[in-house]
């Protein structure tokens, strides 16, 4: 029985390690820190010994107790996983944004089961009614995302012309306070990307990356001008603010429109809290 519940402890051990990331505040190298940590916490300060006379469900329940003693705000980061959407067989429940004929503004783009990078990817026709949409990520990315901060937001896109681009923010996450950061690649205007083939993006989660604060009551512009020159006056979002977003997030917004004038904006292979490249 005993070598039944050591064998539990090291399933139950080997899960955790693999359930989404760390927080930020956890080392990710560091037991002393760790679910695992608290589990093996919880069996050496509950657990009188290895011998035969351990009652059958000592393990189980000191486990149980050194689960218990982890933060709640921190066992549910770490069990928030990676979002992923790869549009292999449907839309994953993203949507459109903006500058459509529709009264909600808001509409299900195309999917299509090949022509992505590689597999199916989505697709929106722009309706050109003088406004910008936007990919609106589902309600799985949304929420307690903490232990997104650090990591990565990843994904690819393309158009299908790439005259006329005209400048404002990229990617836009918004938290439930109305806070609302916002990143802008000045190298993606410059270069008019994306390009029409499958152009990939990856953006820190921190501070290095350059995101702004959008003044409350000044919104960005939805044209170049006057929005670089409302970007070269924001205020640089620190460390703090962006993981504040990240905890309580309630609408993330990735770019789809480009350039004045018609067009096909497409989206495939989004990684929200991913590590590296």
């Amino acid at each position: 029985m005993v070598r039944s519940a050591w064998i539990l402890v090291i399933l139950v051990i080997c899960l955790v390690s693999s359930i989404g990331a760390s927080c930020k505040e956890v080392p990710e190298n560091s037991i002393e820190n760790s679910i695992e940590g608290a589990i093996a916490r919880g069996i050496a300060e509950n657990v009188p010994g290895r011998s035969e006379e351990v009652p059958e469900n000592s393990i189980e329940e000191a486990i149980a107790r050194g689960i218990r003693k982890i933060p709640l705000g921190r066992l549910l980061c770490t069990l928030s996983q990676v979002n992923s959407s790869l549009f292999t067989f449907g839309t994953d429940s993203w949507l459109a944004d903006g500058d459509f004929i529709y009264e909600a503004g808001r509409e299900a783009p195309t999917h299509s089961p090949s022509g992505g990078n590689p597999g199916g990817y989505l697709s929106v026709n722009d309706d050109v009614l003088n406004g910008v949409w936007y990919w609106f990520a589902p309600s799985n990315y949304l929420g307690n995302k903490s232990c997104h901060f650090g990591k990565h937001l990843k994904y690819d896109l393309k158009q299908t012309e790439t005259s006329d681009q005209f400048a404002t923010g990229d990617v836009w996450m918004v938290g439930t306070d109305g806070t609302t950061l916002v990143y802008f690649d000045q190298a993606n205007y410059d270069n008019s990307e994306p390009r029409t083939s499958w152009t990939s993006y990856l953006i820190k989660l921190d501070e290095t990356a350059g995101w702004k604060i959008e003044p409350t009551n000044t919104p960005f512009a939805n044209d170049t001008d006057p929005f670089l020159s409302q970007w070269s006056q924001a205020r640089l979002a620190s460390d703090a603010e962006i993981r504040d977003v990240l905890t309580s997030l309630g609408a993330l917004y990735i770019r789809g429109e480009f350039r004045d004038g018609p067009d096909t904006g497409s989206l495939d292979n989004v990684f929200f809290g991913m590590n590296g490249q």
